[in-house]
């Protein structure tokens, strides 16, 4: 149903934003945008999908801003931008329906301090998306 682009997996180096997102258990893994670049998320052709929520985080950058378009037939129908803390998660309740494709924009920030690193990147986890009547939780 769905395909993705720079979207990578990670459950390495504690000291990040992809740790602030980790809550134990068995998931150990986040996907982040690497090397920031847009991220995008679609259905396959002729398909469509809703988002419901999402958490979110910087990976190294606090006030991180996030930008999040949902297309249907090339054109934007949904748009929200919210700003991200890389040492709190952010809930983003979206309810969005009838999709084709989300894309992911981070910039900005500031560093949030970790050692070595600094960047526009973000990470996502709990990705809720529901097709027809069926809810489908990406974790």
């Amino acid at each position: 149903m769905f395909g993705s682009r720079q979207l990578w997996f990670s459950s390495h180096n504690p000291s990040s934003g992809c740790m602030t997102l980790v809550k134990g258990g068995t998931r150990q893994h986040v996907v982040y945008n690497n090397q920031a670049r847009t991220a995008s998320i679609a259905a396959l052709p002729s398909q469509t999908f809703n988002v419901k929520s999402l958490l979110a985080a910087g990976v190294w950058n606090n006030n991180l801003r996030l930008s999040i378009l949902g297309y249907r037939s090339s054109y934007i129908v949904y748009t929200s931008n919210v700003i991200l803390q890389a040492t709190a998660t952010s809930v983003i309740d979206l309810h969005w329906t009838n999709i084709e494709r989300l894309n992911f924009t981070s910039y900005g920030g500031t560093s949030a301090g970790f050692p070595h690193y600094s960047g526009t990147m973000f990470a996502m986890d709990d990705l809720c998306i529901s097709k027809q009547q069926e809810e489908i939780d990406i974790e």
